[in-house]
């Protein structure tokens, strides 16, 4: 290697700055220099006319044996100083990065030289021409022209990055300074030619060639999506792509392309009408017409009936229904089902599910007796043609929602009632017995049933259901008259909305005389009869909400069932451990040791213990008797001990809680043992605090 020593630029440089180009050098070869070389400082001026003299300045420059110009040509230096010397731009000299021969190396400057003179042309030819053929320019000074501009297309003449670097060398074939020859690109469109020297040059108008269609090799009755179609013409090879009426687009790159024709297969989008080709400048030109095979249906109406139902199968059969994109059921412009999803297609045979709410888009048939809708079918094409397929004699009948027929109109109120017959199910939202709403259960598409209710008797009652539209609304159909005998069952009308522990409920209802016990979750409750409708409940020992109510006849049959929430609930024994401190659960049995099972304080339990509420345990004494004693934390007694002899009696054990109670169980941890149940002979089978 060796060392670059670099000295201040000069007076005369510094105010020559605004012409002289500073050109800090690069060296060749520099394995093969010396420790210290030649530095160049500067050069100029610049920009400068061919033949003029061009001046360079920098340090012992003594040993620079000739300058090598763009182009080629290279001129001896004429020294005024060893650190300065002079050379004549050559005519043939073009833009660009100067070489300096030295004894020690070669110099290549960072700068390029410039031209002064102004492009001139003198003329262009062809002045028609194809896309990626060559056209020349001649006339003075060309290389200084820094593009070619055709229209709006440009190549850079004096490229600057290595994507203009790419431009130039694909089309520029030839550059001196009076000679230009370049390849038209093929986006060029036909526009003015012109030079770029800091301001155009014009060389004339430059045309251009385009394809030009002659005729098709068939243009009559072709079957998109499976008939090859011909262009033929002049210059077809420059034909980028095909577009059709219907918007449908054929690239180059699916074609066989010749200068003098273009072959491929009819697009299956392609309709009729008026055909155009595209150069890659965007240019179109007019490529005739031609005239595709349509569907052509035979028949068309429900699968499996007639007058199909909403998901019932259409079909549709013909010739060339592979054509079909989408199928539409409308009566109206704003009344329309569209289908583009087929269960199945071929060239003869398409089928579908009837959309839901097809129905309810027809208009009602005032000539049809069955009330069956009509309406239109239109055939949509992969061209986008519609195509009507019906006509006054061939209306669309699309069944429409029905409520359905009952084996039985003479029923009890409460009986099932099982509707059949009935079209979209699916779509009922509401069914009304008589004006009340009743739960309904869809059994098929065609049937569904429901409980008619218990509380409406009476002749000529109206059966009504609702079925949503398209628009979610709901349309109303009534249908036959039911003859509603009243029941001889048990039944419950009016009850609070909820039940409270240790109050008294009044129920109202019918056939209450029937009523020989209430129970509430198994556990059998007080209750007094006011008359066959009305009866008060007492409430008590309800530990689980929503409790299930059960008014018991003598026959299970008539007996009748709600579930209400309850308030105040009795709490069972939550969290409830033995002498190990293992979680237990009901019910326990006997053979227990002292001090068995605790009562464990914990969040749930701590609502209810309160001064004055009451404990009660639940006990079946066991075989040869039992005892137990129910202390405190510190196996200080809370009650005495108890003790029963008869085998298998229920007994209760109610225990008050006290304030010393209250302040035992505020004082523990969540988690502690409040209450000691000791003894034996015994199984518990219920704890509550109310």
């Amino acid at each position: 290697m060796f060392t670059i020593y670099k000295k201040h630029l000069s007076t005369l440089a510094l105010l020559m700055l605004m012409f002289w180009v500073s050109a800090f050098t690069s060296c060749k070869n520099d394995d093969e220099a010396p420790q210290t070389y030649n530095f160049l400082e500067s050069f100029g001026p610049c920009p400068i006319a061919r033949g003029g003299e061009l001046t360079f300045i920098g340090a012992d420059l003594s040993s620079v044996q000739s300058v090598e110009f763009p182009g080629g040509e290279t001129v001896t230096p004429t020294f005024i100083s060893s650190g300065k010397f002079t050379v004549k731009v050559p005519e043939s000299a073009l833009p660009g990065n100067l070489i300096l021969h030295t004894s020690n190396g070669d110099i290549t400057t960072l700068s390029p030289i410039g031209f002064s003179e102004p492009v001139e042309v003198v003329s262009f030819s062809p002045q028609e021409q194809r896309p990626g053929s060559e056209v020349t320019i001649t006339g003075k000074y060309l290389s200084n022209a820094t593009y070619i501009n055709i229209g709006e297309v440009k190549i850079p003449l004096q490229p600057i990055s290595d994507d203009q670097k790419a431009i130039f060398d694909k089309y520029v074939t030839s550059l001196t300074n009076t000679e230009l020859k370049f390849k038209v690109p093929a986006e060029a469109a036909t526009g003015d030619l012109t030079l770029t020297d800091g301001k155009p040059v014009l060389c004339g108008e430059l045309t251009v060639t385009l394809p030009k269609f002659t005729a098709y090799t068939e243009s009559e009755e072709l079957l998109p999506g499976t008939d090859e179609v011909t262009i033929n013409g002049t210059n077809i090879d420059l034909v980028t792509k095909v577009v059709f009426a219907s918007g449908a687009v054929v690239n180059a790159s699916d074609m066989e392309l010749t200068a003098t024709s273009a072959t491929f297969t009819l697009p299956l989008a392609a309709g009729d009408g008026d055909v155009k080709i595209i150069t890659a400048s965007g240019i179109e030109v007019e490529a005739g017409a031609i005239t595709t095979i349509k569907p052509v249906i035979t028949n068309f109406g429900g699968k499996y009936t007639n007058d199909p139902y909403c998901d019932d199968i259409f079909a549709i059969q013909g010739t060339n229904l592979e054509l079909i994109k989408a199928v539409v059921l409308a009566h109206k412009a704003d009344k329309e089902q569209t289908v583009t999803e087929f269960s199945s297609a071929s060239e003869t045979e398409i089928q579908f599910a009837v959309p839901e709410y097809t129905g309810s888009t027809m208009a009602w048939s005032n000539e049809v007796s069955d009330m069956v809708p009509t309406g239109e079918l239109y055939i949509i094409t992969h061209s986008g043609e519609r195509i009507k397929i019906t006509d006054d004699e061939t209306k669309l009948r699309i069944g429409y929602a029905s409520i359905g027929e009952s084996s039985n109109y003479e029923i009890t109120a409460g009986d099932l009632v099982t509707m059949t017959g009935c079209t979209n199910t699916a779509y009922i939202t509401k069914v009304e017995a008589d004006g009340v709403v009743v739960d309904f259960t869809k059994i098929s598409k065609n049937s569904y049933s429901f409980v008619w209710p218990i509380t409406k008797p009476g002749n000529n009652l109206i059966l009504r259901v609702y079925f949503t539209n398209e628009d979610n609304n709901s349309n109303e159909y009534s249908g036959s008259k039911f003859s509603v005998t009243a029941t001889s069952k048990i039944f419950v009308t009016e009850y609070p909305e909820q039940l409270l522990n240790g109050s008294a409920a009044l129920i109202k209802g019918g056939n209450f005389n029937k009523v020989t016990k209430v129970t509430i979750n198994g556990i059998e409750q007080v209750f007094a009869l006011k008359d066959d409708n009305t009866l008060f409940l007492n409430v008590s020992g309800v530990a689980k909400s929503p409790a299930e109510i059960v008014f018991v006849a003598e026959k299970s049959s008539d007996n009748f069932t709600i579930n209400l929430p309850v308030e105040g609930l009795a709490l069972p024994l939550v969290p409830i451990s033995n002498a190990s401190g293992e979680p237990m659960t009901f019910p326990f049995t006997d053979g227990w040791g002292p001090g068995q099972c605790y009562l464990v304080k914990s969040a749930q339990l701590s609502k209810y213990v309160a001064v004055g509420a009451k404990i009660t345990f639940k006990v079946t004494v066991s075989d040869g008797g039992g005892q137990w004693q129910i202390n405190n934390s510190s196996w200080q007694a809370y009650t005495t001990l108890a003790e029963w002899s008869k085998t298998g009696q229920d007994v209760e054990l109610v225990l008050e809680l006290t304030q010393q109670m209250v302040d035992d169980y505020n004082a523990m941890s969540d988690g502690d043992h409040w209450i000691i149940m000791q003894g034996a002979g015994l199984t518990i089978n219920y704890i509550e605090i109310l």
